[in-house]
């Protein structure tokens, strides 16, 4: 199947509740596009094209009953995620609505970012500016609000529960840093 649009970066394709969805970024403009099919990709409609922008193409998910898209910001290097917002009525019509629940988050990165879900949480993925090093973040809800001092976790397939207060170590200065991904590697081959 070849489409009508056109785009100079690379597109996503999701399945979500029993549709194709199919998002890309505009050839000659940076505006987010998504279309759906119901029929297996033999066609696609309800274009909408976003207000939002990227230089790269989106990253798409099902999540939680949700389908979700994640860019890198078109004029600045800031990750976006959004919920696609969906509408259906009695009489069968379908579309999509626009994007909600926008959020901004203060990681930067010159690439596109990576979106997926598994075991109930939301996980974005993207190679940080500068350096190559790749990170990771999760969300059960697509806030990716930072974590706050409780954390608890259902584990009750292994036999129990956990509940965990975080708080800052008291001497942050004595803390070892973080290995290097190239020094660890090294460290572990050197170990084998």
């Amino acid at each position: 199947v070849e489409l009508g649009d056109t785009s100079d970066g690379a597109p996503a394709l999701c399945s979500h509740n029993g549709r194709l969805y199919l998002a890309w970024k505009g050839s000659g403009n940076d505006n987010l596009n998504l279309a759906f099919s119901e029929d297996n990709g033999a066609t696609f409609r309800g274009k909408t094209t976003f207000a939002e922008t990227s230089s790269h193409g989106p990253a798409l998910t099902s999540h939680g009953g949700r389908l979700f898209m994640a860019w890198k910001g078109s004029g600045n290097e800031n990750l976006n995620v959004a919920k696609v917002a969906l509408f259906g009525n009695t009489q069968g019509g379908f579309g999509i609505d626009g994007l909600e629940a926008k959020v901004v988050l203060a990681e930067i990165s010159e690439e596109p970012p990576a979106l997926g879900s598994q075991s109930g949480m939301l996980y974005l993925g993207w190679k940080g500016e500068g350096e190559d090093h790749l990170n990771l973040r999760v969300s059960r809800d697509g806030a990716f609000r930072p974590l706050g001092p409780w954390i608890f976790s259902d584990l009750g397939h292994l036999g129990f529960y956990v509940a965990a207060y975080r708080t800052p170590p008291a001497l942050p200065e004595l803390l070892d840093p973080v290995p290097r991904s190239e020094e660890h590697t090294s460290e572990l081959q050197s170990r084998q």
